[in-house]
């Protein structure tokens, strides 16, 4: 758990190196303005360890009837209306908080990236679009 929080934990590799790892929120809620209460807890659990993100952005796609409603903004997010990020980073690793939701299902998304492999991972995934090309 962070934060009292159910999550799932995840490890991502390349080339059987570490490269990352993070957290999914594994809680359902009905209210979908919970999500956006777990964002907010965990953004504040990240700036208490590691001070304010490079950058905090509410990214609105399409629907922005919602945009002067906070109110309904768990539901802007449920709809893909709306993500949140933020983004912190450290002398070895980039630390990314990312909510985000479609068709009413949302993610809630901490993960941890090595820096040093960050150019790797990018490489081997370009290589990978471009074979399915």
């Amino acid at each position: 758990t962070i934060a009292g929080y159910e999550v799932l934990a995840m490890c991502m590799f390349s080339d059987d190196v570490l490269v990352g790892g993070g957290y999914t929120l594994s809680e359902d809620f009905v209210n979908s303005n919970r999500y956006l209460e777990a964002y907010d807890r965990f953004a504040e659990l990240l700036e208490e360890k590691y001070g304010p993100p490079l950058f905090n952005r509410n990214a609105w796609k399409g629907g922005s009837l919602y945009k002067e409603s906070p109110e309904y903004w768990g539901l802007a997010v449920s709809l893909g209306y709306l993500e949140r990020m933020a983004d912190w980073e450290t002398l070895e690793t980039r630390i990314v908080l990312w909510l985000k939701g479609e068709n009413f299902e949302v993610n809630l998304y901490l993960g941890y990236y090595s820096r040093a492999h960050q150019s790797q991972v990018q490489e081997k995934r370009a290589a990978e679009t471009e074979s399915k090309l």
